[in-house]
């Protein structure tokens, strides 16, 4: 247990339960660097027994990418991209440099990867854990 995060460590429990019983959710931590937001990060990956975890860093060389952190996100689930429907499928692609075209469509992107999402947690309890590294928060810019 973390040293006086009792209320917040309880949070991150409810929120694990209820996700392992199929409900879906998200929790946002906010606050100036050094509150401890990425030690409760890692209390959430810690505790997420019986979870496929993907942990996402945001990074400031990737800022002018875009997609990047959503590339990132769902890189493990890349070599099912096929089962998504043509297209999301497209957008996706094309986000990620795998297919030439214009710019993606942004709409199609968001919805392919909702469904590698569902499709990747539908074989069991999934997780994401993501967070900024630096003083910035890289994935707003």
């Amino acid at each position: 247990m973390l040293l006086d995060r009792v209320n917040e460590c309880a949070q991150i429990d409810r929120l694990l339960a209820s996700a392992a019983r199929g409900l879906s959710s998200v929790l946002v931590m906010r606050g100036e660097p050094g509150v401890g937001k990425t030690a409760l990060l890692g209390y959430a990956v810690d505790s997420a027994a019986g979870f496929d975890v993907a942990r996402l860093a945001g990074i400031e060389s990737e800022t002018e990418l875009g997609f990047a952190a959503l590339h990132q996100l769902l890189l493990p689930f890349l070599s099912d991209l096929d089962a998504i429907p043509g297209p999301q499928q497209q957008a996706l692609a094309t986000a990620f440099g795998l297919r030439g075209g214009g710019p993606p469509d942004a709409l199609h992107a968001c919805a392919a990867s909702r469904t590698a999402v569902l499709d990747a947690s539908a074989c069991g309890a999934a997780a994401s854990a993501c967070s900024t590294s630096g003083t910035g928060s890289w994935w707003q810019r």
